[in-house]
């Protein structure tokens, strides 16, 4: 999937500090009708359809006034798992970076 995102937005995130935190873009994709969109009771919360993610990393763009096209693999569904690798992976580049 494809999502759009103003270079200027991009290039501060790929241009950020390599000892700092990652970027990572996470999509929410919600029905259409906004009543769809959350169910909250005392026991659940939840939510229709699912979030994706990708790790943002590359070269900024030269001219900040457009937009740049991010591509999203379908496979790259935010779960818990995922959740887990994303922050492990971080960690582990961090202490490479630290070393």
């Amino acid at each position: 999937m494809a999502y759009s995102i103003e270079t200027k937005t991009y290039n501060d995130l790929v241009t950020r500090d390599p000892e700092g935190i990652g970027a990572v873009l996470i999509l929410l994709c919600v029905p259409d009708d906004p009543a769809k969109w959350v169910e909250v009771c005392e026991e659940y919360i939840r939510m229709q359809r699912c979030c994706y993610y990708t790790v943002l990393s590359g070269d900024p763009v030269a001219h900040e006034g457009s937009n740049k096209k991010i591509l999203i693999d379908r496979t790259n569904v935010l779960t818990p798992d995922a959740l887990i690798g994303l922050l492990a992976n971080e960690r582990e580049r961090k202490a490479r970076a630290a070393s």
